[in-house]
């Protein structure tokens, strides 16, 4: 067992340690209204701006990708199953985790359309708790945590970050790339000869040791800029569930991680902090793969640390070999559902989210350069402040936990393929890397300026100096909330208009309004059955209508492949798709990650669904200019296209005025014929033309963006 018997200091440190993350009196106050005003800043921008919006269309525009909602729902709903389609409603069981999307999901259960905004605000204000722990953990200091958790919760930091990065980029925009990157070489192997010639010659330069300190000092001020001016560094963002939610179990795991290795001698015996540890991965695992990814190779490597350095302390040591027992314990205890959930789920589903085999004796690493001058750039800082600045045991070990994660970050991609033989969405592992730099600098600029500041002035900052940081801080986090949300608020376009058949449509937003009000009438009210290939049509009226759809979201649905390609082909043959026509729909992107494969059919350097052979030269070109981190680009084999439009062609199309459609068969399989009630279809290139063909359909309304047909039979008796 772990001992609970601990020395007077650690006990204090104890006591002390779950002071409130807020400033005591009004600042307190002040803090949590500043936080408030960042999680709510949309809704309220929005209601001012578009006071007749509804608030499940207001929600749609909140940020991110909706294609999660309807999954939020059905969480909430506490449906583990099918959640659209009609006649497979709660059969099966989901692929996607549910975890991260459970807690916006509850609390829509319980608040309806109120929940979001409510769990918007709460989650913001336990991301900032968190992250205050996160940095006490490193030994910051109180006032340090306050105002970094602050600003970095606001988006301050990142925002300015953005910013100045913009200003550098644009000046070095014309220089090429090979260049570009022999200058930050050069300018990182200076830096580098600069420190070893300070660390081996450190005793005997004497007095020109602060000349040479200087030297360094002007290189980083000078790498340093070019280096992070060519990556925009996401340290957090609104899209839900990652990295909106999935974050906090990030920095759960993050503190409880610098808890152990930066602050052992008070917390290594603690079974609270070592069982957190493993709670935490479970949580990270179940919402965010590849920073689990990440954070399992740091774990892994500071519990070996751990059991190193405690050696020559055998009962530090056997705490530690205990703690991580209850780690693991812990870890595996929280992650059962998950396991049952994964062995239950359609194997299907799991090449739908992109998972595929990766070859261990061919390692895939980040491309490009860049990744490592930036890790280099980052461990040559860190280097400098541990010659330079703070050299107690406690700063040191701060300062080598972020070399650690950093590390990690950039090989978890090699890493994580050798061991799992299969990858997933490889883009992701850049994001997480990217992250992890960007804490990196915030804990090292912090070390930096803290020490800077001691120095300079011993005795603190005069009061006045203070008051005008503390109103610069609170004017920027003010400042940046509104920026975000008035980007949200002011988008008149389609939610996902980074697909050009959608971004194409014209005033898409008030066309959208305009649909959601005819819907509500009340001859729409006996309908159930939605058709569309619209996902933002598709996501309002699966999650805050309480409807079904004919066609199910591919990357979430419990149904096999060979049932989403039956009702796609069903739907296209009432459309009265031409085969040319059927043909160019399925090729289409949005069509294919939202309504056929997602994952399945990528196309890039990473991976192909098919022998390079079996695509078109145009789409052989196309895959050649793609990159280890087009995840996302797909393309249909030639093969796939022909299976699928000779099935197109055995697929009967509805007969006379029956009110429902016919059965299809799709190698030799039935399917029973599903309910439709309603279909609506977008008029862009990709439709042009298209309608249903069934007589028993009346096409009842109609703006520049929608088209809307109704069952003639709906309201029959």
């Amino acid at each position: 067992m772990i001992s609970t018997e601990k020395p007077l200091r650690a006990r204090q440190s104890l006591q002390s340690s779950p002071r409130s993350p807020f400033p005591p009196g009004k600042w307190g106050l002040v803090g949590i209204l500043v936080l408030l005003w960042k999680g709510w800043s949309y809704w309220l921008l929005n209601r001012m701006q578009h006071s007749g919006e509804s608030l499940p269309v207001s929600a749609l525009y909140r940020g991110g990708d909706m294609e999660y909602y309807p999954l939020i729902n059905a969480v909430g709903q506490l449906q583990w199953g099918e959640f659209a389609l009609w006649e497979k409603l709660e059969t099966g069981v989901g692929a996607f985790p549910w975890v991260s999307v459970s807690f916006h999901g509850l609390l829509e259960r319980f608040l309806g359309i109120h929940g979001f905004w409510v769990a918007d605000g709460l989650v913001t204000i336990a991301y900032y708790s968190l992250m205050t722990l996160v940095l006490r953990a490193f030994g910051l200091g109180l006032g340090w945590e306050i105002g970094l958790a602050g600003l970095l919760t606001t988006g301050v930091i990142g925002g300015v970050l953005a910013e100045v990065s913009d200003v550098i980029f644009n000046h070095l925009s014309q220089i090429p790339s090979a260049a570009f990157n022999r200058l930050l070489l050069v300018l990182l192997i200076g830096l580098g000869c600069i420190l070893s010639y300070v660390t081996v010659r450190f005793t005997a330069l004497g007095s020109r040791r602060n000349q040479w300190f200087r030297l360094a000092i002007a290189a980083m001020a000078l790498t340093f800029p070019v280096l992070f001016s060519s990556v925009v560094i996401p340290f957090w963002g609104g899209r839900i569930p990652r990295p909106f939610v999935t974050e906090l179990f990030w920095l759960f795991q993050l503190g409880s991680l610098a808890a152990l290795f930066v602050q052992r001698e008070r917390y290594v015996g603690h079974w609270r902090i070592w069982a957190g540890l493993g709670i935490s991965f479970s949580l990270l695992l179940q919402g965010d793969f590849h920073s689990a990814v990440v954070l399992a190779i740091a774990n892994s490597t500071v519990m070996i640390c751990l059991c190193w350095q405690l050696r020559q302390q055998s009962g530090q040591q056997r705490a530690c070999i205990q703690g991580i027992g209850v780690s693991f314990l812990a870890a595996m205890v929280t992650s059962i559902p998950f396991w049952i959930q994964r062995s239950l789920a359609n194997p299907d589903a799991t090449t739908r989210l992109g998972v595929f085999p990766v070859d261990r004796g061919h390692l895939l690493f980040l491309p490009s350069e860049l990744p490592y001058y930036l890790l280099v750039g980052l461990l040559l800082w860190g280097w400098f402040l541990g010659l330079a600045g703070d050299r107690s045991a406690q700063s040191r070990r701060g300062l080598g936990l972020i070399a650690i994660l950093s590390v990690a970050a950039c090989f978890a991609l090699p890493i994580s393929t050798v061991i799992l033989g299969q990858t997933v969405q490889i883009y992701q592992f850049f994001d997480r890397f990217l992250r992890v730099m960007g804490f990196g600098l915030v804990i090292y600029g912090s070390y930096g300026l803290r020490q800077l500041f001691q120095r300079v002035q011993p005795e603190g900052l005069p009061q006045r100096w203070r008051a005008i940081g503390l109103a610069t801080g609170l004017a920027l986090a003010l400042l940046f909330p509104f920026r975000e949300a008035q980007a949200l608020v002011s988008n008149g376009q389609h939610v996902r208009a980074d697909f050009p058949e959608w971004q194409a449509l014209p005033d898409y937003r008030h066309n959208f309004n305009a649909l959601v009000a005819e819907l509500a009438k009340p001859e729409y009210h006996s309908a159930k059955v939605l058709g569309t290939l619209d996902v933002q049509v598709y996501a309002w009226w699966v999650t805050f209508q309480n409807g079904a759809s004919y066609l199910p979201e591919a990357p979430l649905t419990t149904v096999s492949d060979r049932e989403i390609e039956a009702r796609l082909l069903s739907f296209c043959k009432l459309l009265n798709l031409s085969p040319q026509a059927f043909v160019g729909l399925i090729n289409r992107s949005y069509t294919n990650l939202f309504w056929l494969g997602h994952g399945k059919y990528q196309a890039s350097r990473a991976y192909t669904y098919a022998p390079l052979s079996d695509y078109f030269p145009a789409v052989q070109q196309q895959i050649g200019r793609t990159g280890l981190l087009n995840s996302l680009s797909v393309a249909l084999p030639i093969s796939e296209q022909r299976r699928l439009l000779e099935t197109y062609w055995q697929t009967p199309g509805p007969t006379g005025s029956n009110s429902k459609l016919e059965s299809s068969k799709l190698e030799n399989s039935k399917l029973d014929s599903p309910r439709l009630d309603i279909i609506v279809l977008t008029q862009d290139a990709s439709l042009q033309g298209a309608s249903p063909i069934d007589p028993d359909f009346e096409l009842t309304y109609e703006n520049p963006a929608f088209r809307l047909w109704r069952r003639k039979a709906l309201n029959s008796p």
